[in-house]
């Protein structure tokens, strides 16, 4: 597995009820993408330098926005951008900082998680990644495109949201390498991305692309209670 880097997020608002909900839904995005990120709350008074996403209030923080955002371009970095917005007047004022997405200053998970998506070429250095080998060639897989992994003998098959690839590696060696969570092994055989469970019913697991899969005997309560604990926290 490979760690590039740590993302470095700033969240600059007013209200400390507000930073604290962003700080922890943005933790919970991080956790599920496998995203190695930072957060730091950025105060009014001072520069957001040394950050590759903020959060920012228009209203508050425009102008200190509008130079960190014209620094990060003259040296061709991405300049990720999201604006806090409650009406459709800080939306017009946050033009000017160009921002990359715009969210409401009460969001869910949902916004929240789409908001940062659209941050994607200011995250992806910190994304990590499966270094394996695919029809004995090297690939790198980002482990949040992951559904899940079937053990093929001393092989592995992994289901990603671009296809299937069977890599020259047990599962359970590639098991030591992924962070439980967003992983769960449900059996010997089989390793799946929390996020990708649609339900859990009658011993088996149903994934988003509905395959079922057995769950162990000894591990159907433990894994009922793993995938629950997952989803309530969204």
């Amino acid at each position: 597995m490979e760690y590039k880097t740590v993302i470095q997020l700033g969240i600059c608002v007013s209200n400390d009820t507000l930073y604290q909900r962003l700080a922890h839904l943005t933790a919970l995005w991080a956790q599920e993408m496998c995203v190695r990120l930072e957060i730091h709350p950025v105060p009014q008074s001072s520069s957001p330098d040394g950050m590759d996403i903020f959060m920012f209030e228009p209203d508050s923080h425009t102008a200190a926005v509008e130079q960190w955002a014209d620094r990060r371009r003259m040296i061709k970095q991405p300049a990720a951008l999201i604006a806090l917005v409650g009406n459709s007047r800080q939306a017009i004022a946050s033009y000017r900082c160009h921002p990359t997405a715009l969210l409401q200053q009460s969001p869910n998970y949902v916004q929240l998680s789409a908001a940062l998506n659209q941050c994607q070429p200011a995250w992806s250095q910190g994304v990590i990644w499966l270094n394996l080998f695919y029809q004995r060639e090297p690939v790198r897989i980002p482990l949040y495109q992951i559904q899940y992994l079937e053990a093929q003998g001393r092989n592995t098959r992994l289901q990603c949201t671009s296809g299937l690839f069977d890599v020259n590696k047990p599962l359970g060696q590639i098991a030591e390498l992924l962070p439980q969570p967003p992983f769960l092994r449900c059996q010997k055989s089989f390793l799946v991305h929390l996020s990708a469970v649609s339900r859990v019913q009658n011993g088996m697991l149903t994934m988003s692309n509905g395959r079922e899969i057995p769950i162990s005997r000894k591990q159907v309560r433990e894994t009922q209670q793993k995938v629950d604990q997952w989803h309530n926290l969204f």
